[in-house]
């Protein structure tokens, strides 16, 4: 096997000092690395989209947000309130939307195996509670063939409307805050821990979206 790369005796003093070759990152790749920690975009929705996702949003009633585990005796760790927008004749745009930037993100930076969106989350925080939700992570299979694997968050007020409320991903003690924009979509793998720290001042909503697959192999 080795005369087969290399047929000339003389091959070997091509090579340079290994040590000053030794450069690279420790790992050679099987194919192309895609995969990221998380991605983002921005105008995905117009400031007119965002307001008619709000006023669906409120119009469905929103609730008392709850874990699953804990149920609504959750306040000690997530304080907000929700209301779930599923698929129909007025809402299939905002599926269809984010079933392009969804397509489109996991091809270039995740490569996950994805197969269907769960009931779009509508979400609201308030600073008289200081809304917030302690640190967690996504996944969620409901004793069901497919887990949450990625997850979105689009972001629907207006930085100027609230302070606090920021999304920080951990990936090490340093937690990566992400921009609070209006239109601001950020997606990440849902295994990540993650938190949106408490709301001190104003409003804050959002729209969460986590994409379903089979189990990871």
């Amino acid at each position: 096997m080795i005369s087969k790369y290399f047929s000339n005796k003389n091959s070997f003093d091509l090579i340079e000092d290994p040590i000053k070759q030794n450069t690279g990152s420790g790992y050679w790749y099987l194919q192309d690395k895609n995969n990221q920690e998380y991605c983002w975009n921005n105008e995905v929705f117009s400031d007119n989209e965002i307001e008619r996702i709000k006023v669906i949003g409120r119009r469905l009633g929103v609730d008392r947000s709850y874990t699953s585990d804990s149920g609504k005796n959750c306040l000690d760790h997530r304080r907000s309130y929700n209301s779930w927008i599923s698929q129909n004749e007025y809402t299939n745009w905002i599926y269809e939307r984010l079933t392009d930037l969804i397509i489109e993100n996991n091809n270039l930076f995740f490569n996950f195996d994805l197969t269907m969106i769960e009931n779009l989350q509508f979400t609201y925080y308030n600073s008289k509670e200081n809304g917030c939700y302690k640190s967690h992570v996504d996944p969620l299979n409901w004793n069901l063939p497919h887990n949450r694997k990625l997850s979105i968050v689009v972001q629907l007020s207006d930085p100027n409307e609230y302070e606090g409320g920021e999304i920080n991903l951990y990936y090490s003690n340093k937690p990566i805050t992400i921009k609070k924009e209006k239109g601001y979509v950020v997606s990440f793998p849902s295994y990540v821990l993650h938190e949106v720290t408490p709301v001190t001042k104003g409003e804050r909503y959002s729209l969460v979206i986590w994409v379903h697959g089979p189990a990871f192999k």
